[in-house]
């Protein structure tokens, strides 16, 4: 599907995966349709998979608090083991962008 969207006539001029394995995915396509990330595109995914950073270039990517999540997840099904409590819960942690070299660079601005 990246490799359609690349090649169309009005490329984008970022891409977002939905993950790092979607986004590395992204960038093979740039790599074999000949185009320059970040130059021609800027490329950005999410979770900070291992990967990320030794993808050539490296990924830019949304870096998920894992061990935050974990001891939420841990903490609530305690709570909701050892009471009656059958509420819902909203918990908001925060995630942390690491700008690496697929978005550093060249950015165009799209005349609207």
């Amino acid at each position: 599907a990246s490799r359609s969207i690349l090649a169309a006539s009005t490329r984008p001029d970022a891409v977002v995966g939905a993950d790092d394995l979607i986004a590395l995915g992204v960038l093979q396509s740039c790599q074999a349709l000949g185009l320059s990330v970040p130059g021609d595109v800027m490329v950005t995914g999410f979770d900070d998979i291992p990967f990320s950073a030794l993808s050539n270039p490296p990924l830019t990517t949304i870096r998920q608090p894992q061990e935050r999540i974990a001891e939420e997840a841990t903490r609530l099904l305690d709570q909701a083991m050892n009471s009656d409590h059958t509420g819902t819960a909203h918990i908001a942690l925060q995630p942390e962008l690491v700008v690496r070299q697929s978005t550093v660079g060249h950015a165009r601005v799209a005349a609207v």
